[in-house]
C-alpha cells in the first residue's frame, strides 16, 4: 500500500536523523525505546486501509447515448474488440449481439444457443485477443476463439481452444498466444495459468485470510471473487474484488514460474455471513456486505475500475456505480472519473480515447453511453501537470 511505504520511509528518515545505529541500539536505552515505538506504529499501520483521498483529483465527464436501446435486450456485459461492440445479450437464439462501431446499422448475432457442436449453453466472460476475442462457456466449460473478420458470417462458429475439467472459471484472460489466466472458486490458490491444451501449469497467490481464515474454500473463493484483465503487451494483470474494495496488480515471471504482487489498493475487505444448504455452509451476502468493483477495462497505460462501494440493501442500486478509479500499471491510484449517470459495465477504446458504459434507464431499458476522455488524461504525464 502506498501510505505504508511512505510511513516506513518517514520512520527510516527519522531514525537516521537521530543517528541510531545497531551499536547504539544495543547500548543506548533511549534509542531502544524509540525503536520499539517505531516498530509498534509500523505494526499498527499494517491494519489500516487505503482511502479514496489517495486519488488526488476527480474529473466529471458527461456522456452521450448511442441510442441503441431498441436493438439490445438485457445485456450482461460487453467488450470492444477492434471496431466491434460485442454484447453478451441473447437474441434470436444467439448468445452474442454485435455492432460495428463505424456503422450501427450493421448488427450481427453470433453463438447459437444450444448443446451441439460449436453452440453455447451459457455465455461467460469475454476477453480480448489480437483481432479476435475469447468466450468461456459456463455450461460446457469450453474456451472458444472468434476472429473479428468473420463476425458477419451467419453460420460462423468459434474455434475450441480447450475444455476445463476442473473447477469452473469465473473469468479468463489471455496472457499470450499460448497462455491463459483464470480465476474461480478454487480450493487452494486464487490464480491459474493454463496452456492452450487446457493444462494448468501454475497455481499461485493464496487467498487473503481476513474474515475467511477458518472458512471452507468455496466460501473463501466466493468472498474474494475477482475480475481480471491482462496488460495488452506485458505479462502483467489487474485483479479487482466484487465483494471487497480491493484492486491489485500482479506480475507473471515465466522464468521462475511464479506470480508476484506488485501493489495493492484496499478500501475494505468482504463482509458476509454463512448459511447451511443441505448441511453444508455457504457464502451469503447480507446488509453489511459492500460491493467493490463492478467492471474493469485496461489500456497499455491505465487500469479503469468501475466502483460501487454500496451496501447490499433493498432499494440500493449496489450493482451500479458512477465512480471510476484510474490506476497505472504499478498499481498506484492516479485520479477518479465521475460519470453523469450510474452504470453497470465499462470498456475503454484507447484508439478513440472513449469510454463506453452500459446502464439501465428509469423505464428498465438498457442503453450505452459514450464518454470522450479528455486528451490530458490519456497522456503519460505526472498528475500535477494535468491541472
Amino acid at each position: 500500500m502506498i501510505y505504508k511505504k511512505r510511513f516506513i520511509e518517514e520512520v527510516i528518515k527519522k531514525l537516521k536523523s537521530l543517528y541510531i545505529t545497531p551499536m547504539k541500539i544495543n547500548t543506548n536505552p533511549s534509542s531502544r525505546v524509540l525503536i520499539c515505538i517505531a516498530i509498534f506504529f509500523l505494526l499498527v499501520s499494517c491494519d489500516h486501509y487505503n482511502s479514496e483521498k489517495e486519488f488526488n483529483n476527480t474529473y466529471l465527464i458527461k456522456g452521450k447515448d448511442l441510442n441503441i436501446s431498441n436493438k439490445i435486450k438485457r445485456p450482461i456485459s460487453f467488450k470492444i474488440i477492434d471496431n466491434y461492440l460485442i454484447f453478451k445479450d441473447n437474441q434470436k437464439g444467439k448468445e452474442l449481439t454485435i455492432f460495428d462501431l463505424n456503422d450501427f446499422s450493421k448488427q450481427y448475432y453470433l453463438g447459437k444457443t444450444g448443446e451441439g457442436p460449436g453452440e453455447i449453453i451459457n455465455a461467460g466472460p469475454l476477453s480480448s485477443g489480437k483481432h479476435s476475442f475469447y468466450l468461456f462457456d459456463y455450461g460446457k466449460r469450453i474456451l472458444s476463439k472468434f476472429l473479428t473478420d468473420s463476425l458477419d458470417r451467419e453460420d460462423y462458429k468459434g474455434e475450441e481452444i480447450f475444455k476445463n475439467n476442473e473447477y469452473t472459471y469465473t473469468d479468463v484472460a489471455l496472457i499470450n498466444d499460448t497462455c491463459y489466466l483464470a480465476v474461480g472458486v478454487f480450493p487452494d490458490f486464487r490464480f491459474r495459468l493454463i496452456d492452450s491444451h487446457g493444462n494448468v501449469f501454475l497455481k499461485d497467490i493464496e487467498y487473503p485470510i481476513e474474515n475467511t481464515e477458518k472458512k471452507l474454500f468455496h466460501i473463501r473463493g466466493m468472498a474474494y471473487l475477482s475480475i481480471i484483465r491482462a496488460h495488452p503487451k506485458q505479462p502483467r494483470f489487474a485483479a479487482a474484488d466484487r465483494y471487497g474494495g480491493s484492486l491489485s496488480v500482479y506480475n507473471i515471471d515465466f522464468q521462475s514460474f511464479s506470480i508476484s504482487k506488485i501493489n495493492g489498493f484496499d478500501l475494505f475487505f468482504p463482509q458476509f455471513e454463512t448459511y447451511n444448504y443441505n448441511g453444508t455452509p455457504n457464502f451469503k451476502p447480507n446488509e453489511s456486505t459492500r460491493w467493490g468493483y463492478l467492471s474493469l477495462s485496461v489500456t497499455d497505460e491505465r487500469i479503469y475500475a468501475l466502483y460501487s462501494g454500496k451496501n447490499q440493501k433493498k432499494g440500493i442500486s449496489y450493482q451500479q456505480g458512477n465512480i471510476i478509479h484510474v490506476f497505472n500499471w504499478e498499481g498506484n491510484p492516479l485520479y477518479r472519473l465521475t460519470l453523469d449517470k450510474e452504470v453497470r459495465h465499462i470498456d475503454v477504446d484507447s484508439s478513440r480515447k472513449t469510454l463506453y458504459a452500459l446502464y439501465e434507464n428509469n423505464i428498465g431499458d438498457f442503453e450505452v453511453a459514450q464518454y470522450a476522455l479528455p486528451d490530458k488524461l490519456n497522456q503519460s504525464l505526472p498528475l500535477n501537470t494535468l491541472l
